[in-house]
């Protein structure tokens, strides 16, 4: 009798899971590496750049509502942008899909996988999306459109995108966005014609800016303690890192190490208040054997040029702040 009991009850708890799993709406977080879902509906184009991109420098834009005339779905008056292949700039490539306050999907790639044609498959609805293109040595997380956080809190060069887009029942989503730079970069320069056999590595300690992005506005959005160690190679003078700007950025308070092999220090050079901006590079010189500091004499080559369709990047810095450490 009690084998029987025992027999109902599970077919009752499977009928129950099955009834439960009928009615669920589209997957959670269907998370994944592959690029093309069967019956895609929406097509983001990933591999070919643009000539001409248009897009805004918060990386907000709609895309799936185009009125007559505007062929990429953008407001009039944008500032218009050249894009360049996404792939050239970003080794990985994080998209994320929300519908509301749930994320439904997300994609994680590689740029040796190609970013071309990514397919996704949605129910029709008005949808978010954030795309995150890196250079980490992991995947960032998106938990959130106004959370982006990395693998490790290590920052690299980061673009990204925020926007909103509409999958209507039997009809394609087919369209194209521009990924904008989300940090700010600090460059030192060694102005020593040799490094001193006694320094081992360089190590940056910095606060001020932020490692987790918030993309629906484009700025750091924590109180981040920052660091970046370097080993010293006799033929590389230049050593960069990166953070995102906060909205009420007073700058960054930045300490420089010169360790020798035992991480002891060596030389020490410290500044309050290192200005930094979106988009930009912050840059000193410093000189190990002499312990002295100067203004940077060379500029950051412009890298500007051409790209075609898809998933592109601005890949300019807008501009360069020079500061030398007391």
């Amino acid at each position: 009798m009690k084998k029987k009991t025992y027999v109902w009850l599970a077919f009752l708890l499977l009928m129950l899971v099955a009834t439960l799993t009928s009615c669920e709406k589209f997957a959670l977080d269907d998370s994944g590496t592959n690029s093309h879902d069967a019956n895609a509906n929406v097509i983001i184009h990933a591999s070919v750049a643009k000539n001409n991109s248009t897009g805004t420098r918060s990386g907000e834009e709609d895309f799936g509502d185009e009125e007559e005339g505007d062929e990429d779905g953008f407001d009039e008056g944008d500032e218009k942008i050249e894009g360049k292949p996404l792939e050239n700039y970003c080794s990985r490539l994080s998209i994320a899909i929300f519908d509301g306050e749930e994320k439904v999907k997300t994609l994680n790639l590689k740029a040796e996988d190609g970013y071309k044609d990514i397919g996704i498959n949605l129910d029709a609805g008005k949808y978010r999306m954030v795309a995150i293109g890196h250079n980490g040595s992991g995947n960032c997380t998106i938990s959130s459109p106004e959370k982006v956080k990395f693998y490790k809190n290590k920052m690299t060069d980061t673009f990204f995108y925020y926007g909103t887009f509409n999958v209507i029942d039997g009809e394609d989503t087919d369209d194209y966005i521009l990924l904008n730079r989300a940090v700010a970069q600090f460059k030192v320069h060694i102005t020593d014609a040799t490094i001193p056999a006694e320094a081992h590595s360089i190590k940056f300690y910095y606060t001020g800016g932020s490692s987790t992005l918030d993309a629906v506005t484009g700025y750091g959005c924590v109180k981040s303690r920052q660091t970046e160690n370097f080993k010293l190679q006799e033929g590389k003078r230049d050593y960069s890192v990166y953070t995102f700007p906060r909205e009420e950025n007073k700058g960054l308070k930045m300490t420089i190490n010169i360790l020798d092999a035992d991480a002891q220090s060596i030389k020490e050079y410290s500044k309050e208040g290192v200005p930094v901006k979106c988009s930009n590079i912050t840059q000193t010189n410093i000189s190990i054997q002499d312990h002295t500091i100067s203004e940077p004499n060379q500029k950051e080559n412009d890298d500007s040029g051409n790209g075609g369709l898809g998933f592109t990047v601005n890949p300019d810095w807008e501009g360069e702040i020079v500061v030398e450490f007391e």
